[in-house]
């Protein structure tokens, strides 16, 4: 029978004392020398490893990990990360900044845009069923969605991202009763530090698991949340009572982005940015304060000569004299005492290296955030169009992972739990009342201008004549919808042929030849008119008779 390997040799085959054995075992796994009886020991050795991630050396003895349950770690540091996340994001002008970036990039000003696509049989678009759909649910996201009557869907939206975003989660729980609202569903967030992480339960038999306050079955699926409630009280009464209650999971929508598996509650999106911030915060307010008293040229009065300085007795109370104040006044002149000097004191602040120092920190801190440091600084200081151009691109790409998320996460859910709620209220009257029928639809997400319009607008035109994409995708790409740009261009056309108003382009003017540029003859002639051809003109679009194009 086989035996595992302890210190470098098999434990049957060692034949030192067990002490000795035990001592090489901790060496070995730890790299560090165990402590004596008199609690002396205390160097560290370096252990071979063959990832150099992994080496135990003085170079990384700083380096203090801790390896447990996802749960486990969140227990002792969430509710701390949570504050601090909190405090960041009301006086920190980057963490406002990212902020504001997230909620216009993500949602936008508008918010998404549902777009009902229900066919029926043969594929077809059904267009009354999905103008009705989204009619009613536009009708409902901009009526007051939340619980106490006060914000559209859009603006709750913009709540519940920036909380993801700082707590790391948020609740939000779906109130189906008729009495909320016209089309019985309403929304109501819930504060994370309401739902107690301090709840926790091992299963059993007749109780069900639970972490962090999430209650879940033997799959780790949520089945329900324990939220702390805080009763009414009179104003100035210290007493409060604090009861738990459990909602179930099919009523609350808890929304996170898990850093690893099993992981029950959210992390602030602020982590792995927060220390360099709050160093960053320190270091900006000791070099302003540093820089304001050198603005003002403070200095110290020295006394030279001891014999003329004034004592004690001077004034007839005995008691010490009050130290000499000068005011820094600009074009002021004081007169000093006899035996006294001015000292400057030039503190030379801001410094040199301040200015690129600030700019290496922020650059962490952007990569930290996930976004470009031009836009979390506000600068664009030596910027040209190649670099703006491929910074934009690759956080584009960020901000569209988040959107097909926060789809996921928060806007499917809540319309399929409203079409439900539409249906049973009447308010929605389709030709079935099973909602599962309904559930297709295309969201309008929030998009972005063309970096250089003329160029992408040229590159679409190609793509569009080489069948490679279609105008409703390179409308997409800027936030727009086709079906809608076609509906204004048809009201357009309407009102102006109303008016007796042309919309056709007019033509561009034609430079005229220069005496000196005329051609000599009438090839060259040709040659300079064909020259002078629109770019792409009727003649090449269409089909020759024979087949061939012109």
């Amino acid at each position: 029978m086989s035996t595992r390997t302890v210190a470098r040799g098999p434990v049957t085959g060692d034949t030192r004392p067990l002490g000795v054995r035990l001592t090489a075992a901790w060496r070995e796994l730890t790299g560090r020398e165990p402590v004596g009886r008199a609690g002396l020991t205390t160097a560290r050795v370096s252990r071979r490893s063959s990832f150099k991630g992994a080496e135990v050396s003085r170079l990384v003895a700083d380096w203090m990990v801790s390896a447990g349950p996802p749960d486990r770690e969140l227990s002792g540091d969430m509710r701390l990360l949570r504050a601090r996340a909190r405090e960041l994001r009301r006086n920190n002008p980057y963490i406002r900044q990212y902020v504001n970036l997230l909620k216009a990039n993500v949602l936008g000003h508008s918010g998404f845009q549902l777009q009902a696509q229900v066919r029926n049989s043969n594929g077809e678009l059904l267009q009354d069923v999905n103008h009705a759909i989204e009619r009613g649910f536009r009708l409902w996201a901009g009526s007051p969605v939340s619980a106490d009557g006060r914000l559209p869907l859009n603006e709750m939206a913009q709540l519940a991202l920036e909380t993801t975003a700082g707590d790391g989660e948020t609740f939000v729980r779906l109130i189906e009763d008729q009495a909320v609202n016209r089309f019985g569903l309403a929304l109501q967030l819930i504060d994370a530090d309401l739902v107690d992480e301090g709840m926790n339960a091992y299963p059993s038999t007749r109780e069900p698991e639970v972490r962090l306050g999430v209650e879940i079955d033997r799959w780790g699926r949520a089945t329900g949340y324990w939220i702390n409630e805080q009763p009414s009280y009179t104003p100035g009464n210290p007493q409060r009572t604090w009861q738990r209650y459990r909602v179930p999971a099919a009523e609350i929508l808890h929304i996170y982005r898990p850093m690893r598996p099993n992981q029950s509650r959210g992390i602030t999106w602020f982590a792995p940015a927060m220390f360099a911030i709050q160093q960053l915060n320190g270091l900006t307010e000791a070099e302003l304060v540093a820089s304001r008293g050198g603005a003002a040229k403070m200095g110290f009065i020295v006394t030279k000569d001891p014999t003329n300085a004034s004592s004690p007795a001077d004034d007839g109370t005995g008691e010490e004299p009050t130290p000499v104040e000068l005011e820094a006044n600009p074009g002021s002149i004081e007169e000093l005492q006899p035996g006294q000097e001015f000292q400057a004191w030039d503190p030379n602040h801001p410094t040199t290296a301040f200015a690129d120092f600030v700019k290496t920190v922020l650059r962490q801190i952007a990569t930290g955030l996930g976004v470009s440091y031009n836009a979390l600084a506000n600068d664009l200081e030596n910027v040209n169009y190649s670099s703006i151009r491929s910074g934009l691109l690759i956080e584009r790409d960020l901000w569209r992972m988040l959107q097909s998320w926060w789809e996921a996460s928060f806007m499917t859910p809540v319309y399929r739990r409203w079409l439900n709620a539409a249906l049973l209220t009447g308010e929605l009257q389709l030709r079935n009342r099973d909602w599962r029928l309904y559930t297709d639809v295309r969201w309008q997400k929030r998009g972005w201008p063309w970096v250089d319009p003329k160029n992408d607008l040229e590159a679409g035109e190609l793509a569009l004549r080489l069948r490679l994409t279609s105008r409703s995708r390179i409308l997409a790409e800027t936030g727009d919808d086709y079906e809608e740009v076609l509906e204004e261009q048809a009201a357009e056309e309407k009102l102006a042929k109303a008016k007796g108003i042309s919309l056709e382009p007019a033509a561009a003017p034609q430079p005229a030849p220069d005496d000196e540029d005329a051609p000599d003859d009438e090839e060259s002639g040709a040659r300079s008119r064909t020259a002078r051809r629109p770019r792409f003109s009727t003649d090449e679009t269409q089909p020759a008779a024979n087949g061939s194009a012109h």
